[in-house]
């Protein structure tokens, strides 16, 4: 994966969640050498991965260090934030990385927060405009990617912390899947 771009924080997520996939592959495989080799890559991705956090919970696209060159504003993003949630669960339950149940629920708190009052997620984080750019239904897959993120912290630590969020969401879901003819939509939600 070296010669993949990891300068900002997806980068970098996507560079950690292909590592893991190797580290899962390589169990499987029971390739012990390789599967050393990999643990150590996923630590040193998870070291920059965290230089992204910031103390309320969210991640950043560039970072929160002053000396970074690329930090001009804080870019937190519901998004990112849900996606890097999700694959520090993944590595937490293969055990390649320590369990840190205050690292993650400070991310579920930010997205938390995050929460409309009808129980959708959006995410305003790359622009002002939340969601530009995107088809209308990416409230709803914002919601359901969110969901996601909680779903998957309550199967890991066993605990029921945000079922109240995780229901709220699947309210406002299943509200809308109602409305929608798209196949996809339907799945992503569903």
């Amino acid at each position: 994966f070296s010669d993949l771009p990891d300068g900002c924080g997806e980068q970098i997520a996507s560079k950690f969640i292909m590592a893991v996939m190797t580290y899962d592959y390589l169990r499987y495989t029971n390739n012990l050498p390789a599967m050393n080799d990999a643990k150590i890559n996923i630590n040193k991705l998870y070291q920059h991965l965290i230089t992204k956090f910031h103390d309320d919970g969210s991640y950043d696209l560039w970072g929160t260090k002053a000396n970074d060159k690329y930090t001009r504003q804080k870019t937190t993003s519901v998004w990112l934030t849900a996606y890097v949630t999700q694959i520090l669960i993944r590595a937490m339950q293969r055990d390649v990385i320590k369990k840190d149940r205050k690292l993650i629920s400070n991310s579920l708190k930010y997205l938390n927060s995050k929460m409309n009052s009808d129980g959708s997620f959006t995410d305003d984080g790359y622009s002002k405009n939340p969601n530009k750019g995107f088809p209308k239904e990416s409230t709803y897959y914002t919601t359901a990617f969110v969901l996601n993120a909680f779903v998957s912290f309550k199967e890991l630590f066993n605990l029921a912390d945000y079922d109240d969020v995780i229901k709220h969401g699947i309210n406002y879901t299943n509200l809308k899947l109602n409305g929608f003819d798209d196949f996809s939509t339907a799945v992503v939600i569903n």
